[in-house]
């Protein structure tokens, strides 16, 4: 394990460990936009993996959903201190935290922690991807298949609706809606489920999306085109299913 991911694990192991202090106790919603908040766990969970950071690459950059962009290295670490707030809010319990570190403008470690179940995903290029210590890989289901959909929030724009329309007719009772992007990713890079459509994502949404590479999936923008963080539709699946939900997502 480099140094890199050591730091990494322990991070997102410690935002998890102040999330959950924070669990079922929400005094306040921090209102960003009309559906978009933050809770004191999204800052406190934040502020200690910059910290943790910072300690061990005070020169490496940082892309952070609450407190944006600092630094221009080559090294930058993209994080999410608490994907799917609004299921933390009302207590359901999907949700986690990711970090990445983008290198030279490719994503070369992941790492995805949900608390509630103590689940630990991590990858690096090239090294495959692993489950709490335990390598993992997508599902090889040629048949029913579970698809998810991510960005409903959305649904109003006629972009969105017509795909998750699309969605729907085609997989019907096969299809979920999780409420966190990185739940999604940890659910395909472990067989979980077989594919998801994602749209409306911010950086640090997708850019643990090397877990699913290394595990056998396949990651791309709705069109096909090679995925990097900036981009805001994206398609994560198996082999098997990538190529028809790309189908559906084109016009």
């Amino acid at each position: 394990m480099s140094k890199e991911m050591q730091v990494a694990v322990k991070a997102a192991k410690n935002a998890g460990n102040i999330i959950m202090k924070h669990y079922s106790r929400i005094e306040k919603l921090h209102y960003k936009g009309a559906r978009d908040f933050a809770t004191q766990a999204d800052f406190d969970s934040e502020k200690s993996i910059i910290a943790a950071i910072k300690k061990a690459f005070p020169d490496h950059s940082i892309l952070a959903e609450e407190s944006g962009e600092s630094g221009s290295s080559e090294n930058k670490w993209i994080i999410d201190p608490l994907d799917g707030t609004h299921n933390f809010v009302v207590e359901v319990p999907l949700f986690g935290v990711g970090i990445a570190l983008e290198r030279k403008g490719e994503v070369v470690l992941s790492v995805i922690y949900l608390p509630c179940s103590k689940e630990l995903y991590t990858a690096e290029k090239g090294r495959g991807a692993f489950l709490n210590g335990k390598r993992i890989s997508v599902s090889p289901r040629k048949e029913n298949f579970m698809v998810m959909f991510g960005g409903f929030w959305g649904i109003s724009d006629p972009f969105v609706r017509k795909r998750f329309d699309r969605l729907a007719e085609k997989f019907h009772s096969d299809l979920r809606i999780p409420g966190s992007a990185v739940v999604q990713l940890a659910w395909l890079a472990s067989g979980k489920a077989d594919g998801s459509m994602m749209l409306n994502e911010k950086p640090w949404d997708i850019a643990p999306a090397l877990i699913v590479e290394e595990a056998g999936g396949v990651v791309t923008g709705i069109n096909g085109e090679k995925w990097t963080p900036y981009l805001t539709h994206y398609v994560a699946a198996t082999r098997t299913l990538h190529g028809t939900i790309v189908a559906m997502a084109r016009d």
